[in-house]
Protein backbone atom coordinates (compact mmCIF):
# COMPACT_ATOMS: atom_id res chain seq x y z
CA UNK A 1 0.00 0.00 0.00
CA UNK A 2 1.46 3.20 -0.99
CA UNK A 3 0.37 6.59 0.37
CA UNK A 4 0.29 10.19 -1.00
CA UNK A 5 -0.39 12.58 1.04
CA UNK A 6 -1.63 16.00 0.16
CA UNK A 7 -0.96 19.89 0.75
CA UNK A 8 0.79 21.37 3.50
CA UNK A 9 1.07 17.60 4.93
CA UNK A 10 3.88 15.01 4.77
CA UNK A 11 4.04 11.19 5.76
CA UNK A 12 2.79 11.76 8.97
CA UNK A 13 -0.84 11.99 8.09
CA UNK A 14 -1.01 8.43 7.24
CA UNK A 15 0.11 7.30 10.53
CA UNK A 16 -3.50 5.46 11.52
CA UNK A 17 -4.29 3.94 8.12
CA UNK A 18 -0.73 2.52 8.46
CA UNK A 19 -1.89 1.28 11.49
CA UNK A 20 -5.03 0.03 10.80
CA UNK A 21 -3.82 -2.11 7.55
CA UNK A 22 -0.16 -2.94 8.69
CA UNK A 23 -1.86 -6.88 9.05
CA UNK A 24 -2.59 -6.83 5.26
CA UNK A 25 0.09 -4.48 3.53
CA UNK A 26 3.58 -2.93 3.53
CA UNK A 27 2.29 0.10 4.13
CA UNK A 28 4.82 2.90 2.40
CA UNK A 29 4.06 6.77 3.21
CA UNK A 30 6.56 8.56 1.53
CA UNK A 31 7.03 12.60 1.57
CA UNK A 32 6.10 13.74 -1.53
CA UNK A 33 9.10 15.84 -4.05
CA UNK A 34 9.95 18.64 -2.40
CA UNK A 35 8.02 18.25 1.11
CA UNK A 36 9.36 17.39 4.83
CA UNK A 37 13.10 15.24 4.56
CA UNK A 38 13.35 15.18 1.09
CA UNK A 39 15.62 16.95 -1.31
CA UNK A 40 14.74 20.35 -2.56
CA UNK A 41 15.96 21.05 -6.20
CA UNK A 42 18.30 24.16 -6.31
CA UNK A 43 15.81 27.71 -7.09
CA UNK A 44 16.32 28.09 -10.85
CA UNK A 45 14.44 28.27 -14.06
CA UNK A 46 14.71 24.44 -14.15
CA UNK A 47 12.86 24.41 -10.91
CA UNK A 48 9.15 23.91 -11.88
CA UNK A 49 9.94 21.31 -14.51
CA UNK A 50 11.31 18.95 -11.34
CA UNK A 51 8.04 19.49 -9.81
CA UNK A 52 5.74 18.72 -12.93
CA UNK A 53 3.17 16.38 -12.72
CA UNK A 54 5.15 13.87 -15.26
CA UNK A 55 8.18 13.79 -12.55
CA UNK A 56 5.34 13.03 -9.64
CA UNK A 57 4.39 9.82 -11.71
CA UNK A 58 7.66 8.73 -12.20
CA UNK A 59 8.53 8.93 -8.32
CA UNK A 60 5.63 6.56 -7.73
CA UNK A 61 6.65 4.74 -10.39
CA UNK A 62 10.34 4.50 -9.00
CA UNK A 63 9.13 3.45 -5.34
CA UNK A 64 7.30 0.63 -6.62
CA UNK A 65 10.11 -0.46 -8.06
CA UNK A 66 12.39 0.19 -5.50
CA UNK A 67 10.02 -1.65 -2.41
CA UNK A 68 10.43 -4.50 -5.21
CA UNK A 69 6.95 -4.75 -6.43
CA UNK A 70 5.43 -4.94 -10.09
CA UNK A 71 2.48 -3.02 -8.72
CA UNK A 72 0.60 -1.54 -5.08
CA UNK A 73 -2.67 -0.55 -3.83
CA UNK A 74 -2.34 3.19 -4.36
CA UNK A 75 -3.99 4.96 -1.49
CA UNK A 76 -4.10 9.25 -2.15
CA UNK A 77 -5.53 12.41 -0.66
CA UNK A 78 -5.80 16.11 -1.94
CA UNK A 79 -2.31 16.91 -4.91
CA UNK A 80 -1.31 13.14 -3.41
CA UNK A 81 -5.03 12.39 -5.21
CA UNK A 82 -3.98 14.60 -8.45
CA UNK A 83 -0.44 12.16 -8.90
CA UNK A 84 -2.64 9.44 -8.14
CA UNK A 85 -5.24 9.75 -10.73
CA UNK A 86 -2.11 10.40 -12.79
CA UNK A 87 -0.22 7.71 -12.22
CA UNK A 88 -3.23 5.22 -12.53
CA UNK A 89 -3.90 6.74 -16.17
CA UNK A 90 -0.08 6.39 -17.00
CA UNK A 91 0.89 2.72 -15.49
CA UNK A 92 -3.35 0.64 -15.00
CA UNK A 93 -0.80 -2.62 -14.35
CA UNK A 94 1.01 -1.20 -11.63
CA UNK A 95 -2.33 -0.58 -9.71
CA UNK A 96 -4.20 -2.72 -7.80
CA UNK A 97 -6.96 -0.97 -6.32
CA UNK A 98 -7.16 2.88 -6.13
CA UNK A 99 -8.42 4.86 -3.10
CA UNK A 100 -8.38 8.73 -3.63
CA UNK A 101 -9.57 10.82 -0.88
CA UNK A 102 -10.80 14.98 -1.76
CA UNK A 103 -9.55 14.82 -5.36
CA UNK A 104 -12.01 14.45 -8.28
CA UNK A 105 -10.94 13.01 -11.29
CA UNK A 106 -9.33 15.74 -13.26
CA UNK A 107 -11.42 14.89 -16.56
CA UNK A 108 -14.70 15.38 -13.98
CA UNK A 109 -13.38 18.84 -12.25
CA UNK A 110 -12.44 20.11 -16.02
CA UNK A 111 -16.39 19.18 -16.81
CA UNK A 112 -17.86 20.76 -14.29
CA UNK A 113 -15.86 23.55 -13.45
CA UNK A 114 -18.22 26.54 -12.88
CA UNK A 115 -17.10 30.33 -12.63
CA UNK A 116 -17.69 30.08 -8.66
CA UNK A 117 -15.38 26.86 -8.39
CA UNK A 118 -13.15 28.92 -10.20
CA UNK A 119 -13.14 31.61 -8.05
CA UNK A 120 -12.93 29.09 -5.03
CA UNK A 121 -9.67 27.95 -6.14
CA UNK A 122 -7.92 31.39 -6.72
CA UNK A 123 -5.16 29.90 -4.54
CA UNK A 124 -3.93 28.34 -7.82
CA UNK A 125 -3.16 31.22 -9.30
CA UNK A 126 -1.76 32.72 -6.47
CA UNK A 127 0.84 30.09 -6.38
CA UNK A 128 2.02 31.03 -9.97
CA UNK A 129 3.73 33.96 -8.42
CA UNK A 130 7.19 33.89 -7.24
CA UNK A 131 8.09 34.95 -3.39
CA UNK A 132 4.21 35.97 -2.17
CA UNK A 133 2.69 32.93 -1.54
CA UNK A 134 5.57 31.94 0.72
CA UNK A 135 5.26 34.85 2.61
CA UNK A 136 2.23 34.40 3.29
CA UNK A 137 2.28 30.99 4.21
CA UNK A 138 5.36 31.56 6.84
CA UNK A 139 4.02 34.62 7.88
CA UNK A 140 2.72 34.92 11.88
CA UNK A 141 4.65 31.42 12.65
CA UNK A 142 2.99 29.24 9.68
CA UNK A 143 -0.39 30.57 11.27
CA UNK A 144 -2.37 28.94 8.00
CA UNK A 145 -1.58 25.57 9.33
CA UNK A 146 -3.46 25.97 12.40
CA UNK A 147 -6.68 27.47 10.29
CA UNK A 148 -6.74 24.82 8.30
CA UNK A 149 -6.00 21.69 10.32
CA UNK A 150 -7.63 22.81 13.76
CA UNK A 151 -9.92 26.14 12.62
CA UNK A 152 -8.97 29.77 13.04
CA UNK A 153 -8.81 31.15 16.09
CA UNK A 154 -11.12 33.75 15.73
CA UNK A 155 -13.62 34.92 12.86
CA UNK A 156 -16.56 32.21 11.56
CA UNK A 157 -14.60 30.27 8.38
CA UNK A 158 -15.57 27.02 8.44
CA UNK A 159 -12.22 25.40 8.40
CA UNK A 160 -10.23 22.45 10.01
CA UNK A 161 -11.91 19.57 11.58
CA UNK A 162 -14.79 19.62 13.16
CA UNK A 163 -15.53 16.74 15.65
CA UNK A 164 -12.98 18.08 18.11
CA UNK A 165 -13.85 15.20 21.13
CA UNK A 166 -12.96 12.39 18.59
CA UNK A 167 -10.02 10.62 19.72
CA UNK A 168 -8.73 10.87 16.24
CA UNK A 169 -8.86 14.28 16.29
CA UNK A 170 -6.19 16.45 15.42
CA UNK A 171 -4.47 18.31 18.14
CA UNK A 172 -1.65 21.10 18.66
CA UNK A 173 0.57 18.57 18.94
CA UNK A 174 -0.40 17.43 15.58
CA UNK A 175 0.42 20.71 13.86
CA UNK A 176 3.39 21.12 14.84
CA UNK A 177 4.43 18.68 12.89
CA UNK A 178 3.44 19.59 10.26
CA UNK A 179 4.38 23.65 11.00
CA UNK A 180 8.09 21.85 11.32
CA UNK A 181 8.14 20.13 7.81
CA UNK A 182 6.72 22.97 6.40
CA UNK A 183 9.69 25.05 7.93
CA UNK A 184 12.41 23.28 6.64
CA UNK A 185 14.80 25.22 4.40
CA UNK A 186 13.15 25.14 0.58
CA UNK A 187 10.03 23.31 1.18
CA UNK A 188 7.93 26.08 0.72
CA UNK A 189 9.43 27.28 -2.32
CA UNK A 190 9.31 23.34 -3.75
CA UNK A 191 5.83 23.04 -2.49
CA UNK A 192 4.48 26.71 -4.59
CA UNK A 193 6.82 25.09 -7.57
CA UNK A 194 4.87 21.87 -7.48
CA UNK A 195 1.67 23.73 -7.04
CA UNK A 196 2.75 26.01 -9.71
CA UNK A 197 3.68 23.33 -12.30
CA UNK A 198 0.60 20.70 -11.86
CA UNK A 199 -1.62 23.24 -12.26
CA UNK A 200 -0.19 23.77 -16.31
CA UNK A 201 -0.32 20.04 -16.43
CA UNK A 202 -3.09 17.81 -18.24
CA UNK A 203 -5.00 14.91 -17.61
CA UNK A 204 -4.56 11.59 -19.93
CA UNK A 205 -7.13 11.01 -22.91
CA UNK A 206 -7.65 8.02 -22.05
CA UNK A 207 -8.72 8.38 -18.39
CA UNK A 208 -12.19 7.58 -18.06
CA UNK A 209 -11.70 4.35 -19.20
CA UNK A 210 -8.70 3.56 -17.48
CA UNK A 211 -10.65 5.45 -14.17
CA UNK A 212 -13.33 2.88 -14.52
CA UNK A 213 -11.57 -0.20 -14.65
CA UNK A 214 -9.27 0.43 -11.98
CA UNK A 215 -12.02 1.92 -9.60
CA UNK A 216 -13.70 -1.79 -10.20
CA UNK A 217 -11.04 -2.92 -8.06
CA UNK A 218 -11.18 -0.62 -5.30
CA UNK A 219 -14.27 -0.42 -4.63
CA UNK A 220 -13.94 -2.76 -1.34
CA UNK A 221 -11.01 -1.32 0.03
CA UNK A 222 -12.68 2.26 0.20
CA UNK A 223 -15.84 0.41 2.33
CA UNK A 224 -12.95 -0.86 4.39
CA UNK A 225 -11.79 2.57 4.97
CA UNK A 226 -15.23 4.62 5.50
CA UNK A 227 -16.38 1.59 7.97
CA UNK A 228 -13.05 1.18 9.81
CA UNK A 229 -13.81 1.35 13.97
CA UNK A 230 -11.89 4.31 15.57
CA UNK A 231 -10.38 1.61 17.74
CA UNK A 232 -8.97 0.62 14.83
CA UNK A 233 -7.04 3.25 13.68
CA UNK A 234 -5.76 4.00 17.34
CA UNK A 235 -2.44 3.07 17.99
Amino acid sequence: MLCLHGFPECWYSWRYIAYAFSSKYRVIMPDLRGYGQTAHAEPSWRTAADYRLEALVEDVRALIITAGKTSCTLVAHDWGGMIAWAFAHAHPEMVDRLVILNAPHPLAFQDTMTFAQLLRSYYVFIFQLPALPEFYLRSNDYAFLHGAFLGPTSGSRAMGVRRRDHPLCMNEEDVEVYRWSMGRAGTLTAVREGDAAGAGSSPAPRGRAVASEVCKRSAALHRAMDTAAPDQLVH
